[in-house]
């Protein structure tokens, strides 16, 4: 009696005291981030089960009676488990989509009515079964839409807007997968006929056509949907931790843009009011303009690529991806700068119209900024990730800008000995951060702590030679984002040199027609990417057309997009400020220590170098390029 008459007061407590609701500020700051989520990357990270299942006919929903196929009902039966799978993707909440060949229509031995009431029967049989239904149909009867050609498959993507990575395709032939890796599509095999047994042999013993895909094998379509609904619960897992990646980059995102905007503002009103700024080339190191234009580069430009790395981005198609970010980034970068001109406008700070040699170096400047835009999202991408790329780019980055400003504008050098030695250090930095994603860090601490090398296998050796290929292509896109990122001020110090008053009109007129460049090129790397997107996928006979598809990939870079932009434009704006009044070979070295930022995002946001000597190896790196910095700061201007 006492133990009950406890639980009600307990009970009656709890009622009287409801849980405390979230307070406002975390209300509002789930709210700005529900904005900036597209409803296909909520989709992407809610559920990690496929949203759509792409499931061949015969063979796999119902017996496979041989050439020339099902020809009337009685030949007509379901396989044993096929139509609970079914009804079990349809509880899931999947998208079924039948697609099959049926080139029996084209010999003329069965015609479309036939083979319309064969459909309508199979429907009946799973529906009266199990209860499933399945959402659509496609059929080829000839010609190219015929598997293993894609078009059905990319005709059932465009059904609901489905992305590539949202679908799987299972089929019992090696055509099934086939198609499957022609649309991007993972595929699986089943083996529940004669045509999957012996495409399951031709897996093993690799005479077949799928030589950089290896597909999973199952028994029938029950083991398969089985399968992959189970794994669902351990793939929310890394879900969540993608959407904590997520939150934590916009929070990143979040804590820049005010710093970023103070920077610049006090950059721009100082840069105003200074009645003797640098002409013709000369340099005024001891102005503070110079100094808090490269901090707001480093703050700024190391925190341009945290957007790059959403887990939301990989749901668009790779072959899209980075185009339509770096269209994105570069309408933003270009709509921030006309911005901040349109505002010297109304105060009456900019009055001038640009000249053509003005407009010639913001076009070429901008040209320079979207190439880098576009090459910075494929390095990040990479193998090399966010802590390295950036690290390889920079460091070749000052190489190139001490380079320019030596050999090019002939400013002078305080000791040439030391400002050598300050390159080289900067090249053996790069090379070290190279190295730290590479296998060599953990194979020399291995040799150190256990005094011997593990023995590579084959599978081993593979698995390192395609490391290697992919750190390659990713140290070669890195550095060709160094080289243009070295010479990505070159422009607008040409144009300084040319003018015979480098007042705050040259500066701020760059930045006009550099801007308005960016609107132009923007537009322009936009609608190449949707004739690109067209041409892909102008074959599907889906009455939608392609334009859903190409769609929900720009509302999933659309902001990202913009965002890094703007962090181009702002540390730009910064950057062109730094090299204004501390020169090139010493101004703009110094605004690419944003590496620091880059490689703290890298490894506390991204978990990136989990490895102890890939991250001993990266800081010394790091420190490496930080030292070569310093020298090129004190030996590079007189």
């Amino acid at each position: 009696g006492g133990i009950v008459l406890l639980q009600n007061c307990c009970r009656r407590m709890a009622w009287r005291r409801p849980c405390r609701p979230p307070g406002r500020r975390k209300r509002r700051r789930r709210r700005m981030y529900n904005a900036f989520m597209s409803e296909d990357s909520k989709r992407h990270q809610q559920s990690a089960v496929p949203q759509l299942f792409l499931l061949d006919r015969d063979g796999v929903i119902n017996v496979d009676v041989g050439p020339p196929g099902v020809l009337s009902l009685d030949q007509l039966e379901l396989l044993p488990g096929s139509a609970a799978a079914v009804r079990c993707l349809n509880d899931a909440g999947c998208c079924v989509v039948v697609v099959t060949n049926q080139t029996s229509i084209g010999k003329g031995l069965l015609n479309q009515q036939q083979l319309d009431g064969i459909h309508d029967k199979l429907c009946e049989l799973l529906f009266l079964e199990a209860g499933a239904k399945i959402d659509r149909i496609l059929v080829a009867t000839g010609g190219t839409r015929v598997k293993p050609s894609p078009d059905m498959l990319l005709e059932a993507l465009q059904f609901k807007s489905f992305l590539a990575s949202d679908a799987v395709m299972i089929g019992d032939k090696i055509s099934d997968l086939e198609a499957g890796k022609a649309a991007g599509v993972r595929g699986i095999l089943v083996t529940s006929s004669a045509h999957g047994q012996a495409a399951s042999e031709q897996l093993m013993t690799g005479c077949h056509s799928l030589r950089s895909v290896q597909p999973i094998v199952y028994a029938d379509l029950a083991s398969a949907v089985e399968a992959e609904l189970s794994t669902a619960q351990e793939d929310r897992c890394l879900v969540n931790t993608q959407d904590a990646c997520g939150k934590a980059a916009w929070r990143t995102a979040a804590l820049v843009v005010p710093v970023g905007l103070a920077l610049v503002i006090a950059i721009v009103a100082l840069r105003l009011l200074d009645t003797s700024p640098p002409v013709h080339g000369a340099k005024k190191v001891c102005h503070i303009i110079g100094w808090l234009g490269a901090a707001g580069a480093i703050v700024l430009f190391g925190s341009s690529q945290v957007l790059m790395k959403l887990p939301a981005l990989e749901t668009v198609e790779p072959a899209a991806r980075a185009g339509i970010f770096a269209a994105c980034s570069s309408l933003g970068n270009g709509l921030c700068n006309v911005a901040l001109c349109a505002v010297l406008h109304w105060l009456n700070a900019l009055q001038h119209i640009p000249m053509p040699r003005t407009a010639l170096a913001g076009f070429l400047g901008a040209t320079d900024i979207c190439a880098i835009q576009l090459l910075a999202f494929a390095a990040c991408s990479s193998v090399l990730g966010l802590t390295v790329a950036p690290a390889i780019w920079c460091g070749i980055g000052m190489s190139v800008s001490f380079t320019w400003g030596v050999t090019f504008f002939r400013e002078p050098v305080r000791s040439p000995v030391g400002a050598a030695l300050a390159v080289l250090l900067l090249c053996t930095g790069v090379a070290l951060c190279a190295i730290a994603r590479s296998d060599l860090p953990r194979r020399v601490a291995r040799h150190i702590w256990s005094g011997s090398s593990r023995k590579p296998t084959q599978q081993s050796s593979k698995k390192q030679e395609r490391h290697s290929t992919a750190l390659a292509t990713g140290f070669a896109i890195a550095f060709a984002v160094g080289l243009l990122d070295g010479s990505l001020l070159v422009p607008f110090k040409f144009l300084v040199l040319g003018h015979g008053d480098a007042g705050a009109i040259v500066a701020y007129q760059y930045l006009e027609t550099f801007g308005a460049a960016l609107l132009l090129l923007g537009s322009l790397m936009l609608a190449v990417q949707a004739a690109l997107w067209k041409s892909r996928y102008s074959h599907c006979a889906s009455p939608e057309g392609w334009f859903p598809g190409f769609s929900a990939a720009l509302r999933i870079c659309s902001v990202p997009g913009l965002f890094t932009g703007g962090f181009w434009a702002l540390g730009n704006i910064s950057s062109i400020h730094a090299a204004e009044y501390l020169g090139i070979a010493v101004g703009f070295p110094l605004t690419q220590l944003g590496i620091i930022v880059n490689a703290l995002i890298g490894i506390c946001v991204f978990g990136e170098m989990q490895n102890k000597a890939q991250l001993a190896a990266c800081t010394s790196g790091g420190l490496v390029l930080l030292v070569g910095a310093a020298l090129l700061g004190i030996f590079g201007h007189a």
